[in-house]
């Protein structure tokens, strides 16, 4: 459910950060950073996860969130604006960005399907 995937981001980060007081002092390799989590959704998920977090004033601190749009479906038509009109759902709010939150596009393949190769 859409309204649940901020909560559930925030609690994914509750989660990282105790991993990673659990653990300080106990590894002899420095730490890679935070651990990333990929959300795959459609066009407009990386401004809704944006506008959630800003709208409740939480914070990402201890989380890389990389949000994947899959663009090129039936009713859009990927990054571009049509017509000179702009895509909503694609463009781009400074105002709501967060530093930890990112966003990339896959598009589908010849065969109109997506494919998540990782």
């Amino acid at each position: 459910h859409v309204f649940g995937l901020v909560p559930l981001i925030l609690e994914i980060q509750v989660a990282a950060k105790l991993h990673l007081d659990a653990t300080r002092g106990r590894t002899k390799r420095p730490s890679d950073g935070p651990p990333t989590l990929e959300i795959y959704g459609p066009p407009g998920l990386y401004n809704y996860i944006n506008m959630g977090i800003a709208l409740t004033c939480s914070k990402i601190n201890y989380l890389n969130i990389e949000v994947i749009e899959l663009v090129g479906g039936r009713n859009e038509r990927g990054p571009k604006a049509q017509g000179g009109k702009r895509n909503i759902f694609l463009a781009h709010y400074p105002e709501i960005e967060m530093p930890r939150v990112r966003r990339s596009y896959l598009q589908r393949n010849e065969g109109q399907v997506w494919i998540i190769d990782k």
